[in-house]
């Protein structure tokens, strides 16, 4: 037993034997006078890791530091935050004494050394526990009603054995897409009578998700390592305990249910049949509760756990998951220390190894930032520069390195991994030298010569949509291709990049089908060009919105917002970031499968403005000339 926090080796681990006394008990030390409450007492212990007893593993959020409790360690008096106490509370009311690890407690949080080498082993901490009990809050009625239809949905799924089927759905790609259509029509198949009868309990089987899906506990960026790792999960939402299993299968369905309710409303819709207009909000996209799978919590799990290392993920696949809000999914986690980012994840990333990035609570944000984004860039992953973007928290930080503090936005189309954009054709990654300066060849497309106002897609709330910025955003657009024709430049090694150019470049030439997969735009992306355009016209915008041609095209719009129309010097015309301006120049990094605008400042230094779309030379067209390569070295 130890009475302070001194540290033993890494192969030791530090546990607690958790037990409650009463305030009268005579080896307790009152908290206060006449204090009748229930204390919780903490044992620790070390052992080593090859001999220490089974022992579970605490999942929970901190909550607010202010509402802070007692607790008797190791015969002293410590204070943890009130939603520790409700858990430890809860834990012993099923098992007075329990051997339990807490990172509050078996952890000192006031050394940042030592909090820094428990970070190499949080991994292997919650793999070896027997369970992890996830602690997901209080709860009240409505709660409990929640975990009820939780509990009762997800057995009913799990007894159709499907769950599989849904996790397997969470491991396509873009490049998958026949595969992922045949699995979900085996699973539509094997579900549409379940939710045929789902259909009278739509409004509760919403309410439940939302209120899921909003809990605090989901938005801490250490639970997705705990609930990713752990072998067994045992779910607590107040009094109730709820098997993960059962919540697991009802957050997998809940997004297909979305779009059987989608597709049922517009079948109804088509045939001049009634509906209950006020389903709409709760599954369209403006109403919140649209399942995204690939991004879920239970999504990153099964990757992790799925047979084969290579299921599994990068820290930069992690790091773009659960820093852009993706549709059905709040995980755009929170930290109390912003170099958690990237410490919460390591863990778990496919290429934790090849980084070799060592924890450090002494070093700042930014510079553990600037130090993991060399570390990608040198393994490879140059489209990491897409999701530097600004403004950035520290303005002090170089260009190129990504500020994770705040919220990015997808790159255009989709993640470098799922896109069909390869801007350098097969042309190979190159840099030079990765320091403080990225140093990379590439060569130079053009200058920017005029923008147009920003994209804001607003959004009026519910299911009707603030059109008012849509007519001016395509005349915009359409403005910058007639100049471009009157250049009468050849710059485009395609003639119908030209023809195609006014309904292409408004939806950077991308479009969503109705199970989220991104492709380049079809002749479908046209329809649904031109029936926006007629019924702005008319002044009746919500004319056949079930029509699903304009569906994905208004869709991959409101994907694109904040971004500027541009033109460049020889025509080309796009899409940059809000902030470009004229004479910023537009390149193309050996190896990027984006291009990039640089700015260049009155010392000759170039600074990363941000990823484009340029019309015309996505796909390699631009580089099958034979082009002088230069090098760029970007501050």
């Amino acid at each position: 037993m130890t009475s302070d926090y001194s540290q033993s080796n890494h192969a030791n681990i530090r546990i607690s034997q958790t037990t409650e006394r009463g305030a009268d008990d005579a080896s307790t030390r009152p908290l206060s006078a006449g204090n009748a409450e229930v204390q919780i007492h903490c044992e620790l212990s070390n052992f080593s890791r090859d001999s220490c007893p089974e022992y579970m593993a605490l999942s929970y959020e901190w909550g607010i530091p202010l509402s802070e409790k007692p607790v008797i360690v190791n015969g002293f008096k410590m204070t943890v935050t009130a939603n520790l106490q409700m858990a430890l509370q809860h834990l012993i009311k099923e098992d007075d004494d329990i051997i339990i690890w807490i990172d509050a407690i078996c952890i000192n949080q006031t050394d940042d050394d030592k909090k820094a080498s428990h970070i190499g082993h949080m991994r292997d901490i919650y793999t070896q526990s027997a369970e992890t009990f996830v602690w997901l809050g209080m709860s009240d009625k409505t709660a409990d009603a929640s975990i009820n239809v939780m509990d009762l949905l997800g057995k009913e799924l799990r007894e159709l054995n499907i769950v599989k089927e849904f996790s397997d759905l969470s491991r396509f790609s873009n490049t998958d897409q026949k595969l992922y259509n045949k699995k979900l029509a085996e699973i539509d198949a094997t579900v549409a009578g379940q939710f045929k009868v789902w259909e009278q309990y739509a409004f509760l089987i919403m309410e439940t998700y939302m209120r899921f899906r909003n809990l605090s506990y989901l938005n801490r960026v250490w639970i997705i390592q705990e609930f990713t790792v752990s072998s067994k999960l045992r779910l607590a939402w107040g009094h109730n305990t709820i098997s993960s299993l059962h919540v697991h299968a009802f957050v997998m369905a809940v997004g297909k249910f979305c779009l059987h309710m989608v597709f049922s409303v517009q079948d109804k819709f088509a045939k001049g049949e009634p509906f209950d207009i006020n389903l709409i909000p709760l599954f369209t996209k403006s109403g919140e509760p649209y399942s995204n799978m690939h991004s879920s919590l239970f999504g990153i799990r099964d990757r992790y756990r799925a047979a084969g290392f290579n299921s599994r993920e990068s820290l930069l696949k992690l790091l773009a998951r659960t820093s852009i809000p993706s549709l059905g999914t709040d995980i755009r986690s929170q930290c109390r220390d912003a170099q958690d980012r990237i410490f919460g994840l390591l863990g778990i990333a496919s290429d934790r190894d090849t980084l070799a990035l060592e924890p450090s609570y002494k070093k700042s944000a930014s510079l553990i930032y600037q130090e993991t984004a060399r570390a990608i860039i040198a393994g490879g992953e140059l489209d990491l520069l897409a999701y530097s973007q600004f403004p950035k928290s520290d303005p002090e930080m170089p260009s190129w390195v990504p500020d994770w503090r705040q919220q990015v936005h997808k790159p255009y189309g989709d993640h470098p991994w799922d896109t069909a954009f390869r801007a350098t054709g097969e042309r190979n990654f190159r840099a030079i030298a990765v320091s403080k300066e990225l140093m990379l060849r590439g060569v130079c497309v053009d200058t920017i010569s005029d923008f147009k106002t920003p994209w804001d897609f607003a959004m009026a709330g519910g299911y009707t949509r603030n059109f008012a910025p849509i007519t001016p955003y395509l005349d915009d657009i359409q403005d910058l291709i007639n100049e471009s024709n009157s250049k009468n430049a050849e710059i485009y090694h395609n003639p119908l990049d030209r023809e195609t150019a006014f309904y292409r470049i408004p939806i950077a030439d991308q479009e969503m089908n109705s199970q989220g997969f991104v492709h380049r735009a079809t002749e479908d992306s046209r329809v649904g060009y031109e029936l926006l355009r007629k019924d702005l016209a008319a002044g009746e915008v919500l004319k056949e919105t079930m029509r699903s041609e304009k569906s994905s095209y208004w869709n991959m719009m409101e994907s694109l917002q904040h971004r500027r129309p541009f033109i460049s010097e020889k025509g080309y015309v796009g899409l940059g970031p809000e902030h470009l301006t004229r004479g910023d120049v537009i390149c193309l990094f050996l190896g990027a499968k984006f291009p990039y605008i640089l700015r260049k400042d009155s010392s000759g230094n170039w600074s990363l403005v941000g990823e484009a779309y340029v019309h015309g030379i996505m796909y390699g067209e631009f580089m099958e000339s034979n082009l002088e390569e230069d090098i760029f070295c970007i501050y």
